[in-house]
This record gives C-alpha cells, sequence and structure tokens, in this order.
C-alpha cells in the first residue's frame, strides 16, 4: 500500500489501469502536467530504488463535425498506439508531447487541453504518461520511420476497438465524453 498522493492509501501503482484525480478537467495548461502527474511521481518514490520514467503523448483530433483520432503502429511491438513517448532531461510535458506527435507522426499540432494521465509497470519500473488533447496545425506527408511505419486517422469511436492497450482506449473514451457544463 502506498499513499496515492490524495491522502488514501491504495495499490493503485501495483495495477495497469488509468489513474483519476482532482486536475482533470480543469482546462489550465500552465504546468498542468506537472501538477497532474506529482501524485503518481510522489506515490512512485516510496518503491525502493524505482527510478519513474516520464512520458507524454498526445489525442491528435482533426475534423469538427465527424473528428478522426490520430493512431500509429509500431512495428517492433506490432501494437496500435497514440504517439508518445518519453521526456527528455529538462523538457515539459507539454513540449515532449508536442515533439512526440511531430517526431512519430509528422504532423504538427497543438495542445488543447489536458487528459487524464495514465500510468502502469514496464520492465520493473513505474511509468506516467501525461495525456494532452491535441488539434492539427499542419499535416505534411508521413514518411515510416524508425518507431512507426503506418499512421491512420480514424473516427474516435473506431479507435476505440483499434488500440491495442486498455489505458489508451480509456483516454479516448475520455475525448468522447461531452463535457459537464457548472451551472
Amino acid at each position: 500500500m502506498v499513499d496515492d498522493g490524495r491522502g488514501e492509501r491504495s495499490s493503485w501503482l501495483f495495477r495497469r489501469r488509468v489513474v483519476r484525480g482532482p486536475w482533470v478537467g480543469s482546462g489550465t495548461l500552465g504546468g498542468m502536467g506537472q501538477t497532474a502527474a506529482a501524485p503518481l511521481i510522489k506515490a512512485a518514490r516510496v518503491v525502493k530504488a524505482a527510478r519513474v520514467v516520464k512520458a507524454a503523448g498526445g489525442v491528435v483530433l482533426k475534423g469538427k463535425k465527424t473528428p478522426k483520432v490520430l493512431v500509429v503502429h509500431r512495428p517492433k511491438y506490432d501494437d496500435w498506439s497514440l504517439p508518445k513517448g518519453k521526456l527528455n532531461r529538462g523538457e515539459s510535458w507539454e513540449a515532449a508531447a508536442v515533439r512526440e506527435v511531430l517526431e512519430e507522426t509528422n504532423v504538427q499540432a497543438q495542445i488543447v487541453d489536458t487528459l487524464t494521465p495514465t500510468s502502469y509497470w514496464i520492465k520493473n519500473r513505474p511509468k506516467v504518461v501525461v495525456w494532452y488533447l491535441m488539434e492539427v496545425v499542419k499535416e505534411p506527408r508521413f514518411k515510416p520511420n524508425s518507431e512507426v511505419d503506418q499512421v491512420v486517422w480514424v473516427p474516435l469511436d473506431e479507435a476505440r476497438k483499434l488500440l491495442t492497450y486498455r489505458d489508451e482506449r480509456t483516454v479516448v473514451k475520455q475525448v468522447l465524453k461531452p463535457k459537464k457544463s457548472k451551472r
């Protein structure tokens, strides 16, 4: 059991699942990724000698009436996923998300909102992924690279069927839900 940063003791870190917290839906981006991931990183520090792998990714959308989401195929893992990757030393969560989308897909995107972070274990280390809702700024032709051999634009509901990992399907599901008004 570990303190999850919200005053609750739980074993969430030992299960692969989406982590929810009070940071979701606040709508501000200034340092949001840092704040969102702080409880996860704090909890991971409790585990002896565990260094947290920090990553950022994007749910990149295009189209207004019937939005489509960008999904990538990674031949190394033979999986379909959202574009994401590890932070470079000193890089912000937001900058890493924009950079990773560009590197993997050749799509220039801008951040619109922050989504729920996810966490899971990989190679005996905890990994935290901070997700951002993004929109396309520029979409040059895709060139396959060492990490990604295909990119596809699919409707949001189809993306949930195509994505390999449950955590990523849950992040896309969050985009499908209409925002509740505060009346």
